[in-house]
């Protein structure tokens, strides 16, 4: 069985819209995970089925899916060339960029939204018709007021309040944010569900069912998906890489790497340069 790839986020902002079509004869893409929210509206297709953490979903033409930051994912689909509107959304560098903005607190209730909407859901993208004329094909990057209309649209289709950040699910956007900022310290489930003001238990089982994996292997992503980029762009030492990147030790660094990546750090920085 082949191990997912991780996909590295290619876009200068931290956020992207695209429109575009599925490549000729391509029938499925292999499944692989990445650190961005994952938004894909089919348009005008015969539909498929997406494969999320080992569960399927079926889409149909009209179908808006959503793919949680690191869900390991792959596409089946049912006929080739299906167009459709893809986004990306790297949510705490999205929020950043409007923290000094009178809409500060708007857009971080409309993201802890669009994160916790269903998997497959129907869209009526009569309400996109304008707006999905300004959005650029593909190897462009939206505009962050491309990615906010479309996040608009899809939240009130789905029916999801934002009126507060307040929300159920709320916690569950402020620990991937923690994740990402202090990947390098120890990550307690416990210290985050004190922090989310609810037990430690609850945030156990919804957070699996949440992001479809447990809370440990979660954070073993990131800190991979941290380490990774160590390996790509600098000569640190892989002991070095271990602690910097918040592992217990050098052999729990490599075991982590392998069973996500099938081969060992070293061998993957080797491929890098072959």
């Amino acid at each position: 069985m082949q191990e997912p790839a991780y996909e590295e986020y290619k876009y200068p902002h931290p956020a992207f819209i695209i429109k575009r079509s599925t490549h000729p004869g391509v029938m499925a893409v292999k499944a692989h995970f990445h650190r961005h929210l994952e938004i894909v509206c089919f348009a005008g297709c015969a539909g498929g089925k997406i494969k999320i953490d080992g569960m399927f979903f079926p889409y149909t033409s009209g179908s808006a899916v959503i793919i949680k930051p690191y869900a390991v994912h792959e596409y089946i689909f049912h006929s080739p060339q299906q167009k459709h509107i893809l986004a990306g959304i790297c949510i705490n560098d999205f929020n950043r960029l409007f923290e000094n903005s009178v809409i500060a607190n708007t857009v971080k209730i409309m993201m802890n939204a669009i994160i916790s909407l269903p998997t497959v859901f129907p869209a009526d993208f009569s309400k996109l018709s304008r707006p999905a004329d300004n959005i650029p094909n593909e190897n462009l990057a939206g505009t962050a007021g491309g990615v906010l209309l479309l996040a608009d649209m899809l939240i009130k289709t789905a029916g999801k309040k934002t009126e507060s950040p307040a929300g159920n699910n709320f916690f569950y956007a402020q620990i991937l944010e923690y994740m990402e900022e202090h990947y390098a310290c120890p990550v307690r489930l416990e210290e985050m569900a004190v922090k989310a003001g609810i037990s430690k238990f609850y945030l156990s089982r919804s957070f699996k069912k949440f992001f479809g994996m447990k809370f440990h292997d979660f954070l073993a992503k990131v800190r991979i998906k941290k380490s990774e980029h160590m390996l790509s762009y600098t000569s640190a030492s892989l002991s070095k890489i271990s602690i910097d990147c918040g592992f217990a030790d050098l052999s729990h660094y490599i075991r982590t790497f392998k069973k996500l990546h099938g081969v060992t750090p070293d061998v993957f920085r080797k491929k890098l340069y072959r």
